[in-house]
């Protein structure tokens, strides 16, 4: 090791604070970049276990024949290609003989060749795979369920048919069983078992709960399951070219193939198309925004902590210079230096961050198994640390410390032996300092000293403002992205409901069979009407056959200043017409002082009177002004009688609508929100309105006495959907699954508990990211302030005597540091509160673009961060001056540092 080396490691040492601070900031900077780097590939490789797990080891399929397939698909960089069977309508459906409720029995059968079912069976079994056409698997739930007693090497005779969906249905159904369904058999089959199923998740939902081999002529018309030999980012876009290569037209193509998006994107693998990147590009613009959030702090830090050590560097560069040292062998000491600072906080920082990472996700991964209690998730959250990330990180780490250091190290290299000795630079002033007269009017001399040590200190005293400012902005700006990513992606609702349970109802009676049963059930806690017809802000977001509806009330002259935003986004609203239970419609309007009365009978244009709910995101704040009652929303349909010939300037048709009346409302009174009443919690972030069941129903009616049906259906049937509350959603789901299947009715019934237990989890991944985010940044500000505050009052020994020795107390002494203190956090403040506020507001307007949560400032975030950076100065000045403060003032005149 050269001299040169040597003194610098020796300069090191001397100022183990300053030297420590700075490796703590490095170390924090890098442990933020590596979480952030280590939690993203650990995701990945979790969303593409889960996809392989959930929907079967292929990377894209097409819809076709053998021969064409074998011919298309001979490709080296394909690893193997699996075929499926596209059974005939009449063969596909399956029916177990039991004496169990059909939606138990009946499901769609899968068949397929050996690397197919090889493919696609992602769980546990038992046995092993069908060979051909008279061996199936059975997925053991359905075996219990149906009260099966078979095991394997044992046969079962099964009714193989075809399922439709009422006489008028053009296609079978496949999957899960739908309520009404009717099954058309069309003979038996006996099959040998040869395997039992786990919950295999590829199959069961899409298909059923049987799976078979198949033999040659069945594979005619096929689906081609392929696999990749090797995944790279080109692979999506190889995968286009091989389906290009089928011939497809646009609609065909659609309905003929599909790329595994989910493991493909996984492996960063994405379409070049630029609708699909929006969203791939949206996440890659947060995690690029997190990182230069990091890098800006790190920078900070580092810069700060070099910037204002080269007071404390001038004497020793000086004499680096007075025995020969050239330009390049000072920067080569600094950059040593700095290489050394590095070398010990970038490893440090990617252990911890690693280490810390890893605890967290175990910490997640931990509640999320809580959460999900009965809930069978065969994938476990682990960490997945790759080689490469790590040395991106460490590469990234390297240059933010090089770059850090240019400007400093450029600036002190340039120092020469007289400059080191006479220093006049360090108190060089081209005009005259003025303090003004307030400051001291109100603090007197110490004030105005303070005021004065401050603008006098230069480039030191502006580092420390700037460092002051950047820490105030990273901290309440991080905490705004965090809080309004949360709020946008909405991750913390919850529906108060468990179980939802809809129906079609064709009289009174049949109404109150279905509340009778309900409020018999001893699971069930409490049930209401959830009925809903809903409708977007400015028209369908797609082009489909359905009647477009009235939304022209949706306009900025009828929105409050605050939300007139909304109106001029590309995203569209939702508007909910709740059909309520008269008793909780009663209700409302009694908590809000309105007479209910009037809404129980149709205006004189055949629409209910309609309870429009002020308030969006569940906030206690208007969105709606007086102009909104009076409008009306509904259902549309063509007017054939003046639409008839019109056409526009292309010769295009032009349609001219007219109400149907079929369903229709005015808004007639606003209500406010109510967090403790359930029929406001119904959803969140769209627009509600309430009606009363009765009314609701009134105008089906209404209705079906001016129009008839086609199909001579009878038109005042009206579907109802209850939500239901219970502590055991899986009891209740199966109580009124069987209701529908005894009488044969169609019907909706779905168990959300595992979607509002996943989002608690997700809830709380998100929080606690979010919590560990803000923790670390805060920890780099306040290691920054502290370094800079430190090092400044640390090159200051020879001001701070000279004060001393004209007589200036300890007491006033102290007085004028806190002053100076204050100064400092003024300053700083009044930089990074306005600046925070732009950035936060951009910040909102890209995070929450086409949401409808309005810009808004979290005021005691605000406070505690004003008080929060005065606390952090005052300490750390007050700190650095106790240990200079027992200093002989004689020693301190003749030396800059000890």
């Amino acid at each position: 090791m050269n001299i040169i080396k040597k003194l610098s490691l020796r300069h090191l040492k001397k100022n183990k604070n300053r030297s420590a601070l700075t490796v703590l900031g490095i170390t924090v900077s890098v442990v933020l970049m590596t979480a952030l780097v280590v939690a993203a590939s650990s995701f990945l490789h979790y969303y593409g276990a889960k996809s392989v797990y959930s929907q079967g080891d292929w990377h894209f399929y097409v819809k076709t024949t053998y021969e064409k397939a074998r011919e298309v698909l001979d490709d080296t960089s394909l690893e193997s290609v699996g075929y499926q069977a596209n059974l005939q309508d009449d063969l596909m459906g399956y029916k177990i003989y039991s004496d169990k409720a059909s939606y138990i029995r009946v499901g769609t059968v899968f068949a397929g060749d050996e690397q197919c079912l090889k493919d696609i069976v992602t769980c546990d079994y038992d046995g092993a795979l069908p060979k051909n056409d008279s061996e199936i698997m059975v997925e053991q739930s359905l075996l219990d369920n149906n009260g099966l007693n078979l095991k394997i090497g044992d046969t079962i005779k099964i009714a193989v048919g075809e399922r439709r969906q009422g006489e008028f249905s053009l296609f079978p159904i496949k999957g899960d069983y739908r309520f009404g369904e009717v099954f058309h058999k069309t003979g038996d089959r006996v099959y040998k078992i040869v395997g039992i199923l786990h919950n295999n998740e590829p199959t069961v939902k899409a298909y059923g709960k049987i799976l078979r081999g198949v033999n040659s002529s069945e594979l005619k018309n096929c689906i081609a399951w392929c696999k990749f030999k090797k995944i790279t980012p080109l692979s999506y876009s190889k995968a286009d070219k091989i389906i290009d290569k089928f011939g497809f037209g646009k609609t065909d193509r659609i309905f003929s193939s599909s790329i595994n998006v989910d493991y493909l994107t996984s492996k960063l693998s994405f379409s070049t198309d630029i609708n699909d990147l929006k969203n791939v590009l949206s996440v890659a613009a947060i995690l690029a925004a997190l990182m230069i959030v990091i890098l800006i702090a790190s920078f900070s830090m580092i810069y700060n902590a070099f910037a204002l050590s080269f007071s404390e560097q001038v004497k020793y560069l000086g004499m680096l210079s007075s025995v020969g040292a050239t330009k390049w062998q000072k920067k080569k000491a600094l950059y040593f230096e700095g290489a050394v600072l590095g070398g010990i906080g970038i490893p440090l920082g990617i252990l911890l961050g690693t280490a810390g990472t890893a605890v967290m996700q175990k910490i997640l991964n931990s509640k999320i198994t809580a959460f999900l209690t009965d809930y069978n998730d065969n994938i476990n959250y682990t960490t997945y640390v790759p080689i490469w990330a790590l040395l991106c990180v460490a590469a990234i780490g390297a240059l933010t410390v090089f770059v850090s250091i240019i400007v400093p190290v450029r600036r002190a290299s340039a120092v020469t032996p007289i400059e080191a000795i006479r220093r006049q630079n360090d108190i060089k002033q081209r005009h005259k300092i003025r303090s003004p007269r307030i400051v001291l009017k109100l603090f007197g001399v110490s004030g105005d000293i303070a005021y004065k040590n401050m603008k006098r200190g230069g480039s030191g005293s502006r580092t420390v403002i700037a460092s002051i400012a950047i820490s105030v902005i990273l901290f309440l700006c991080c905490n705004y992205f965090c809080s309004v990513y949360t709020e946008v992606s909405d991750y913390g609702y919850e529906p108060p409901y468990q179980v939802t349970f809809g129906t079609q109802i064709a009289s009174d009676s049949e109404l109150n069979e279905i509340k009778e049963r309900l409020s018999a059930n001893s699971d069930v806690k409490r049930f209401y009407s959830i009925t809903d017809n809903f409708y977007w802000t400015g028209g369908y977001p797609d082009e489909s056959d359905k009647d477009p509806y009235d939304l022209t009330s949706f306009n900025s002259k009828n929105m409050t200043d605050k939300y007139k935003f909304i109106t001029q986004q590309d995203q569209l609203e939702i508007c909910h017409i709740y059909s309520i239970d008269d008793s909780e419609f009663n209700a409302i309007c009694k908590a809000n002082g309105i007479d209910s009365k009037k809404y129980y009978s149709l205006d004189d244009d055949g629409l209910a009177r309609a309870l429009l709910l002020n308030s969006l995101n569940h906030k206690d704040e208007a969105v709606f002004n007086n102009n909104m009652l009076g409008n009306t929303i509904g259902d549309y349909e063509i007017d054939i009688d003046k639409s008839a010939d019109k056409v526009d300037e292309n010769g295009n048709a032009v349609f001219v609508y007219k109400k149907t009346h079929s369903f229709g409302v005015r808004f007639h009174d606003f209500v406010k929100y109510d967090s403790e009443n359930t029929m406001m919690n119904l959803d969140s972030g769209s627009i509600d309105a309430f009606i009363p069941l009765s009314m609701y129903k009134q105008q089906i009616i209404n209705y079906a006495d001016t129009h008839t049906d086609e199909y001579n259906s009878d038109l005042t049937d009206y579907y109802v959907e209850f939500g239901i509350e219970t502590d055991n959603p899986s009891a209740v789901e199966t109580a009124m699954s069987d209701y529908l299947s005894e009488n044969e009715k169609e019907g909706d019934v779905y168990n959300i508990y595992y979607w509002v237990v996943r989002q608690r989890s997700l809830t709380a991944v998100v929080r606690w990211l979010s919590y560990g985010f803000i923790f670390l940044i805060t920890l780099i500000t306040v290691f920054n302030i502290i370094n800079t505050v430190s090092s400044q009052i640390a090159n200051r020994k020879k001001e701070f005597a000279m004060l001393q020795s004209v007589g200036m107390t300890p007491k006033e002494f102290k007085r004028m540091i806190m002053l100076e203190s204050a100064f400092y956090g003024f300053y700083g403040l009044l930089i990074g509160i306005p600046l925070s506020l732009g950035i936060s507001k951009i910040i909102g307007m890209i995070v929450s673009k086409d949401s409808s949560i309005p810009f808004g400032v979290n005021v005691w975030l605000y406070i505690i961060a004003a008080v929060a950076v005065f606390v952090f100065i005052g300490a750390s000045m007050a700190y650095s001056v106790k240990l200079i403060k027992n200093n002989n003032i004689i020693d301190a005149l003749k030396n800059d540092t000890d």
